[in-house]
């Protein structure tokens, strides 16, 4: 790849002095504790080729522009919107920073910011300016993606192969904006496990279709088997998304199954997310997502949701096997 023109511009964010600390300790010999990633955001001052990800997405048009003899696997792997959340100048300008809105959540103030502030932590966003900064920076870092994975794609149109190329795009894991006060990823909200997963298999797939059944990345791979006329290997816990790939509506499994770590496992169907903890039999969570998108009440302890409790922490408990739809 060619070399940068523009000097990258440092970041800014809570995170600025906690990667200062770091370095320094690294540098002196010093023991120090990572507490997850530094958060840090803002327009990076380079150009979309200077990036990593549009290097990646350059490497990958490249790929596609080459002749092939045999059918290929072309897997391109993303960074953003992971932090740093930066990318260049021309998606912040699109998002201003004062425009953006904080979640709602119970016991703030008129500001949006808890009424107790120290259940934020200094790691992450803990102002109104950062709070809103941060939201616009993966705003503006989304974008940046959607603009490399468009540049893909227009390549695959253009190589003649579309027409046999299924694709796939998906995320890893969500990220916490703010809801809840929380911030990153690893809970157990749906901000933070629900992933975008977008899929074309050509005479497979109709174009526009939407399906809301619960699903997980784990199917990704015997789909893709499926789809290519590959047999299955044999042990995977996971199934074939093809019936849903031909219609969304078709019959699927009970739930998606998800960790928080090692103590935390949450069970997620069309209405419900429940979640048990480990060692915690008190701590148990029950959200009607339909009723109450933001799980904010907890109907564990609600003896009228009893029967749902029962039967999804059997499920739960039952694991992958117990969720399969009828004679999968």
């Amino acid at each position: 790849m060619p070399a940068r023109k523009h000097q990258r511009r440092p970041a800014e964010g809570p995170g600025v002095e906690y990667w200062k600390e770091y370095k320094a300790a690294k540098k002196s010999g010093k023991k120090f504790k990572m507490r997850g990633s530094p958060f840090t955001y803002g327009p990076t001052g380079l150009d979309d080729s200077e990036e990593i990800d549009g290097m990646v997405a350059e490497q990958g048009i490249r790929i596609l522009n080459q002749k092939q003899d045999k059918p290929i696997l072309l897997a391109l792997g993303i960074h953003a919107t992971h932090l740093p959340f930066c990318c260049p100048d021309k998606y912040f300008e699109m998002y201003p920073w004062q425009e953006m809105k904080i979640p709602k959540n119970p016991d703030s103030g008129p500001d949006g910011m808890p009424k107790n502030p120290k259940i934020l932590s200094d790691l992450n966003p803990h102002t109104v300016e950062q709070w809103k900064k941060a939201i616009a920076a993966q705003y503006a870092c989304l974008s940046f993606v959607d603009a490399q994975v468009g540049r893909i794609l227009d390549a695959l149109e253009k190589s003649g192969r579309k027409d046999k190329t299924m694709v796939v795009i998906w995320s890893d894991h969500g990220f916490m904006l703010g809801e809840h006060y929380m911030w990153r990823k690893g809970q157990l909200r749906d901000q933070s496990t629900m992933v975008a997963l977008l899929m074309q298999a050509p005479g497979v797939t109709k174009a526009g279709s939407v399906c809301k059944r619960p699903v997980e990345t784990i199917d990704i791979f015997p789909t893709m088997f499926d789809v290519c006329g590959i047999p299955q290997p044999k042990g995977i816990e996971a199934m074939s998304m093809r019936r849903l790939l031909e219609n969304p509506e078709a019959p699927w499994k009970k739930g998606a199954l998800m960790t928080g770590g090692r103590r935390g496992h949450s069970i997620c169907t069309e209405k419900w997310r429940y979640n048990e903890y480990k060692g915690k039999p008190d701590r148990a969570e029950l959200f009607d997502q339909e009723a109450d998108p933001g799980e904010f009440t907890n109907l564990a302890k609600d003896p009228k949701y009893a029967d749902t409790v029962k039967e999804l922490s059997a499920l739960l408990r039952g694991g992958w096997k117990a969720c399969l739809p009828e004679g999968a």
